[in-house]
């Protein structure tokens, strides 16, 4: 299975989709990533308003007490970890707002836009533009699309603990030690540089390891249901390594979803050379 020749193929789908079809079909999809960037900036500046802001700020200081003056390890690191949860706590309506957006219009649409490439991997012809919005045809489509996006974000997010927590409370150790209590500069310089490369390289593990779940979206999108996570596990073993490599070839696309005209023609791209990869897994399964 060739990179270069599933890209081929990629191309020869904008031929069977047609011109504005295939530019123009993820368009509502970027509307509703706009929308969900636009409430969560508005929420920001509500938050920042010096009322609101004076006001929340003081309800989770009063929630939040600080051991202070204690000269020991565990009161530096409770500083250190209070100012943390201090700079997450004022985060949370924003994050509240982008979440639930993302979770109840956004992934529904996105699972839209992978129903539509993969029929035209599938069957070589394009469905309607209005086929993104598939998923709220009926209540029972809709939340199923969002329970998937719930389970799939669940399932990284307790994967994402096991990857990068460790060297996250490496970075704390590295701030504690640094602290005005201990002074151990030299030493806590140490412990950041190792333990930001060994963030970096959790974390680049960690995306490996998720492309487990690439074919998730697209086996729904298809009409499976049942047993989707063991099936894509078995479609991408031993191969999240080459899947990885397979999407960072579609990076240089990124450049044009930054500019206004080609950030449809650019997701449209991509989404649809994923999909080509994900059935020549399913067909090389099916040979071996």
């Amino acid at each position: 299975m060739k990179k270069l020749e599933i890209l081929k193929k990629r191309r020869d789908l904008k031929a069977c989709a047609g011109k504005s079809e295939y530019a123009f079909f993820t368009s509502i999809l970027l509307s509703a990533a706009a929308l969900c960037t636009v409430l969560v900036l508005a929420v920001e500046l509500f938050m920042e308003s010096p009322e609101v802001s004076q006001a929340y700020g003081e309800f989770i200081s009063g929630g939040l007490s600080l051991p202070k003056g204690q000269g020991s390890f565990f009161s530096a690191a409770a500083e250190v970890l209070g100012e943390v949860l201090l700079t997450a706590i004022k985060s949370i309506p924003a994050a509240l707002v982008f979440f639930l957006t993302l979770l109840f219009v956004v992934l529904p649409i996105y699972q839209g836009t992978i129903r539509w490439s993969a029929y035209l991997v599938e069957e070589g012809s394009a469905l309607p533009i209005r086929a993104i919005l598939f998923y709220f045809l009926s209540p029972s489509l809709y939340f199923s699309s969002v329970l998937l996006s719930l389970r799939i974000f669940l399932r990284k997010a307790l994967f994402a603990l096991a990857f990068l927590l460790p060297p996250l409370l490496c970075l704390a150790l590295s701030l504690v030690l640094g602290s005005d209590y201990y002074g151990e500069k030299a030493l806590a310089g140490a412990t950041l540089i190792l333990s930001a490369l060994w963030l970096i390289l959790s974390f680049l593990l960690y995306v490996i390891f998720c492309q487990r779940y690439a074919a998730v979206r697209y086996l729904f999108s298809l009409g499976s249901t049942k047993k989707l996570f063991r099936r894509s596990c078995e479609l991408t073993k031993n191969r999240c390594a080459w899947f990885f490599t397979f999407k960072l070839m579609l990076l240089p696309n990124l450049l044009l979803v930054f500019l206004i005209f080609t950030a449809p023609l650019a997701i449209s791209r991509m989404l649809c050379a994923s999909s080509l990869a994900v059935k020549e897994l399913i067909l090389e399964k099916k040979r071996a």
